[in-house]
């Protein structure tokens, strides 16, 4: 391993570089299905790969289930690049430390992309809960803002409509 030396505080000292693991996009495509297992286990999730000319990303997909920020806030972390539109530039964050590993380790994936299906039933559900609980609503545009806003947070626990906070 390469060592290097600097100054600190008016004396030599001696640091060892780490090599990072490199895991490729399968790879990490499996610690996200096993996060997601752990957090989620009563809910299907598909996590596949695309690997293409410069880079490569994990999708993340399900029906119903957990909203697509608590699902963001467990596997948000597995993406190796970051992206600028300002300047319209891709940036690799380098070296990252996951709970996983002992070690360092760079991710060959570039993004992690989630998306949530709503099942027909829950759309059903938030339909009703609109018509019971706001009736003042002009049909049309309000009730389809609203019904689209409720639809981001909502779950079905035991059976029951449950709308998860926004601030998760």
């Amino acid at each position: 391993m390469p060592t290097t030396t600097d100054l600190m505080n008016g004396r030599m000292v001696a640091t060892i570089a780490v090599q990072a693991r490199y895991l490729d996009a399968t790879e990490v495509a499996k610690v996200a299905r096993k996060r997601l297992k752990a957090a989620f286990p009563q809910v299907a999730f598909s996590v596949r790969t695309s690997k293409y000319s410069m880079g490569s990303s994990l999708r993340v997909n399900w029906t119903d289930g957990p909203t697509v920020k608590m699902v963001d806030a467990i596997v948000g972390d597995l993406d190796g690049s970051t992206f600028d539109g300002m300047v319209d530039m891709k940036s690799s964050k380098g070296d990252q430390r996951l709970p996983e590993f002992d070690e360092p380790v760079r991710l060959g994936n570039d993004y992690i992309f989630t998306n949530r299906t709503i099942s027909p039933a829950l759309d059903a559900l938030v339909r009703r809960h609109l018509a019971t609980r706001w009736t003042g609503l002009t049909p049309g545009y309000e009730t389809d803002n609203m019904r689209y806003r409720l639809l981001g947070r909502a779950m079905v626990i035991d059976g029951n409509l449950a709308l998860v906070k926004d601030e998760y």
